[in-house]
């Protein structure tokens, strides 16, 4: 029995592993950047491994009182097996060994140049060995391949706590929420019956209760939905001057950094 236990979850271990490779060499292969954004690691799922065998040989007991075969040879007890409920575990990365050792180049060597479209380039992210993220003054991020084409455009984005992607996306000027599938659940472009001027979506961000906030540079206020996209309130009466990067620290404390240079801080839950 226990050898079929220990096989029925070692196979189940094995399926998990070859589905979440075939998820992760799906994401290399796709050129759809909010899948390698919202996936989740599935290592530590994998870090157990099934209970340990214990097994204690059996030691030879002379017997003195017993028949003539036991009188010349003596007995062997039973064979005993334990488990040890996780006894070991796999090795993490820390723990594996290290990669080649290389040497420095003596002198470097210039491999390749991509060209943007930013004259002014502040960051660069590998998502990939064939894929960057760059961004510029403008803090809108693209996605290039080492040939120097623009494969997409990024936002300003964030995870909620429902595992939803939240993109604000100022050229279409939309707020563009899909979930972790990748599907769009809803788009977001204003309450025109309110608004005095365009919306101009900038920074977002999220918090406790999974609503959304989101820089309205036009109109100088912050805009509040709940996780489904409906409307609940703005923020419109601090003052605010081009709000542009936002972000919620842990007890829900809203900072809003604005485009002179100040950064405010603004309790709007009670």
């Amino acid at each position: 029995m226990l050898s079929k236990k220990h096989l029925k979850v070692s196979r189940k271990l094995i399926s998990g592993l070859r589905q979440s490779l075939s998820e992760v060499e799906e994401i290399l292969q796709s050129k759809e950047v909010l899948k390698s954004l919202s996936y989740e690691i599935r290592s530590d799922e994998f870090i157990k491994l099934p209970p340990k065998l214990n097994f204690k040989l059996p030691n030879f007991i002379p017997q003195n009182n017993q028949g003539q075969f036991s009188k010349l040879f003596g007995s062997l007890p039973p064979l005993s097996i334990t488990t040890e409920e996780h006894g070991y575990t796999m090795k993490t990365l820390g723990s594996m060994s290290s990669p080649p050792f290389q040497q420095l180049l003596d002198v470097p060597k210039l491999i390749t140049t991509i060209k943007t479209e930013y004259n002014k380039l502040y960051n660069v992210t590998c998502l990939s060995d064939v894929d960057l993220l760059v961004s510029g003054n403008n803090k809108i991020m693209k996605l290039y391949n080492l040939q120097g084409t623009l494969l997409n455009e990024l936002k300003y984005i964030c995870e909620n706590r429902n595992l939803d992607i939240c993109v604000s996306d100022y050229g279409s000027k939309a707020v563009v929420v899909v979930n972790q599938a990748g599907k769009l659940r809803f788009r977001y472009t204003g309450q025109s019956s309110t608004s005095k001027e365009t919306f101009n979506p900038m920074g977002i961000t999220t918090d406790s209760q999974a609503q959304i906030l989101i820089a309205d540079g036009n109109d100088h206020c912050i805009h509040i939905l709940d996780q489904d996209g409906q409307f609940l309130n703005y923020i419109d009466n601090c003052d605010l001057y081009f709000p542009w990067g936002l972000c919620v620290d842990i007890t829900d404390n809203l900072f809003v950094a604005e485009y002179g240079g100040k950064v405010k801080k603004i309790k709007y839950m009670d």
